[in-house]
């Protein structure tokens, strides 16, 4: 689940969506490069500003690229950047959903 929320001294705005994602990656010494796909299941984006009617838009369900590279002295213990490539679309609207994240993985 992911969402994304902004609040305003006059109102809030908020993303959210449930996704899957699955990712091919290939391995270099200490270097991973992947690829794959993540499917988005219900984007919604709410807002709710006063001065303004409450806007609520539910998106069609998306897929969008990913394109990955992790790096780290084993497996365990990795600085992942992780690239997304998507559009949400509603009512023949369509929106840039590209992302983008840098994560440390640490395990045991």
């Amino acid at each position: 689940y992911s969402y994304e929320n902004l609040d305003a001294s006059n109102g809030t705005a908020k993303i959210s969506t449930t996704s899957v994602d699955a990712i091919y990656s290939i391995k270099r010494n200490y270097h991973r490069f992947g690829i794959g796909a993540s499917y988005h299941i219900g984007p919604t984006y709410k807002e709710d500003f006063s001065g303004f009617l409450p806007v609520r838009i539910d998106f069609d369900d998306a897929l969008g690229l990913i394109l990955q590279y992790s790096t780290g002295p084993d497996p365990s213990h990795q600085i992942v950047v992780r690239f997304t490539l998507m559009d949400y679309e509603a009512n023949g609207v369509s929106l840039d959903a590209d992302s983008y994240g840098i994560f440390l993985s640490l395990g045991y």
